[in-house]
């Protein structure tokens, strides 16, 4: 695994008691439906987050593009898009279905969690969880 990269299983995964997950919801949206969202996401959120370098188009069409031969066997992206109950984006998640060797010549399944940005902690929240969720 890479420096930015955890493993944990899925039934181990636990949200603090009392986390406020607000009242928006999140929504698998097809890429070409998410993809503005979640450059409007990371525009807002880079401002308030030191350490977030701009992007241009360029860097969203590499980064998003999804080639199978870039994938490693993985799915291609899911965008898990954060609205608020007034219709804004307040968030997003992109992740991908993969499978690592568990030792025993099977495998498990994993969620590869690519980007997660929000701009509140209840939209990091629902974030967070949705690839849980939809795993």
């Amino acid at each position: 695994m890479g420096a930015h990269q955890l493993r944990i299983h899925r039934r181990a995964v636990r949200f603090r008691d009392g986390t406020d997950f607000g009242t928006g919801a999140v929504r698998l949206r097809p890429d070409e439906e998410a993809r503005g969202r979640v450059e409007e996401v990371y525009g807002r959120a880079r401002l308030a987050t030191t350490g977030w370098p701009g992007r241009r188009a360029a860097h969203w069409a590499v980064r998003l593009a999804g080639h199978p031969h870039r994938r490693g066997g993985a799915t291609s992206l899911r965008y898990a898009v954060r609205e608020e109950a007034y219709g804004a984006v307040s968030g997003y998640a992109l992740y991908r279905h993969t499978s690592v060797p568990d030792g025993s010549g099977g495998a498990d399944p994993v969620v590869e969690v690519v980007v997660l940005a929000a701009l509140s902690r209840p939209a990091y929240g629902r974030c967070g969880g949705s690839w849980r969720d939809r795993w």
